[in-house]
């Protein structure tokens, strides 16, 4: 098993590769085997170093975001609810917050999925020049990956990286400003996501946005943004990833 990998795989190797999961970070054939990126580390005092291949972040993230979708989508919503004195109230707050653990992670997966994909493409050479304040400075990738909002990592420096054209002003961003919107309610709760409310008034809070969003495939709309970018990937071709159990090591 080498720890050098040349481009991610072309349609035409794809076949070779069906027994693998998707989810690697690069793997081709090579010599009869394959090819990955993979790293020797020391886990554990005093044992053996762990080798062990690396993974795609975006692929990580837009996989848990699918599988979370698809949990939400076997909850009746009406269901969790009963009648109780005039109104409906939960018919298990443990089934409730499972479900509210789905929503959270299939809206913040969605969006790590594109933030990752965007600090990935990014080269380590590249030189960002920008206005700040007035003052034209140029940011190192490490700076672009602090300072750039994932705004401008995907309406300036991906387009110029990519020679591709900005996505703003069409439908797939007018989605990813919705999923980014309601995420960051999902990590910046507000005062009013847990004030209880007074008889008879109606609240808007974070948990009814999210369930309104029940049907809303955010994980979907983040694999099409990120293919407006030409993502080539394996993992991207065979969204949503049916993983497929690889062989032990010691079977081979």
């Amino acid at each position: 098993m080498a720890n050098k990998s040349a481009a991610t795989p072309t349609p035409n190797e794809d076949h070779m590769l069906t027994s693998q999961d998707a989810r690697y970070y690069a793997i081709k054939p090579h010599g009869g085997g394959q090819m990955i990126f993979a790293s020797a580390e020391a886990l554990w005092k005093g044992e053996t170093d762990v080798y062990f291949p690396f993974p795609s972040q975006p692929a990580l993230f837009l996989s848990l975001a699918r599988r979370a979708f698809e949990a939400i989508a076997a909850v009746d919503q009406r269901g969790l609810f009963v009648p109780w004195h005039g109104t409906l109230t939960a018919r298990n707050p443990t089934q409730l917050f499972d479900y509210f653990e789905s929503l959270m992670s299939h809206v913040v997966f969605s969006f790590n999925a594109i933030e990752a994909f965007a600090n990935w493409k990014i080269p380590e050479d590249y030189v960002h020049i920008t206005e700040r304040k007035g003052m034209q400075v140029s940011w190192q990738k490490t700076e672009v990956l602090e300072r750039s909002t994932i705004e401008e990592k995907l309406t300036v420096i991906l387009p110029k990286v990519l020679d591709v054209k900005s996505p703003k002003g069409t439908r797939i961003w007018e989605r990813f400003i919705e999923l980014k919107r309601i995420r960051d309610r999902v990590t910046h709760p507000k005062p009013s996501d847990y004030t209880p409310t007074k008889h008879g008034v109606k609240a808007t809070t974070l948990w009814g946005m999210m369930m309104r969003q029940h049907a809303t495939p955010h994980c979907d709309h983040a694999h099409d943004l990120i293919g407006h970018f030409g993502a080539p990937h394996r993992w991207f071709r065979q969204y949503p990833l049916r993983i497929v159990e690889t062989r032990d090591i010691t079977e081979e």
